[in-house]
């Protein structure tokens, strides 16, 4: 279902407010907005979205199975999220499956709810091997990069003293 919605929303942490963005709110399976792969609960405002890597704008253009619209808004960008999860939990390999953690020495990490504060969705979407996976979409790289920097070390990339 497509719900078409006018949004205003401030990104305190860029400082920048935008009036009037008129943009459609879709769930990538066609279904209600916020329900999740197979009809899985939505993940709710204070689980913790985190991503590897520097998150530059760059890079969430160029995730592998990102699609940018001619707007510049992407779809299809993996990251890792779960209610109640810490950021170890988010980051950590999973040997029972073959998970390997998330291997970037840098970690970004927002809210699923400062994710929808600018009009953006997290939608969970796990795989086989990560129960944790989500597919986030509906943001600039510029706006993802805002709310995933600063980074923060890897909390199981640390190497041992």
């Amino acid at each position: 279902m497509t719900i078409g919605k006018l949004l205003r929303w401030s990104d305190h942490r860029a400082g920048a407010v935008v009036f009037g963005l008129e943009r459609p709110l879709v769930d990538p399976l066609g279904e209600s907005p916020g329900v999740g792969e197979k009809g899985m609960e939505p993940l709710p405002d204070e689980a913790l979205v985190v991503r590897g890597g520097q998150n530059l704008p760059e890079n969430f253009e160029k995730g592998s199975g990102v699609t940018v619209e001619a707007e510049g808004i992407f779809q299809g960008l993996s990251v890792n999220s779960a209610p109640g999860a810490t950021i170890e939990e988010l980051t950590v390999a999973n040997p029972q499956t073959g998970y390997p953690g998330i291997l970037n020495n840098q970690v970004g990490v927002t809210t699923v709810g400062a994710i929808r504060g600018c009009g953006g969705t997290v939608v969970p979407s796990p795989t086989r091997t990560n129960p944790h996976h989500a597919t986030l979409g509906g943001l600039t790289p510029e706006q993802a990069s805002r709310l995933f920097r600063p980074t923060i070390p890897n909390p199981n990339r640390r190497k041992d003293k």
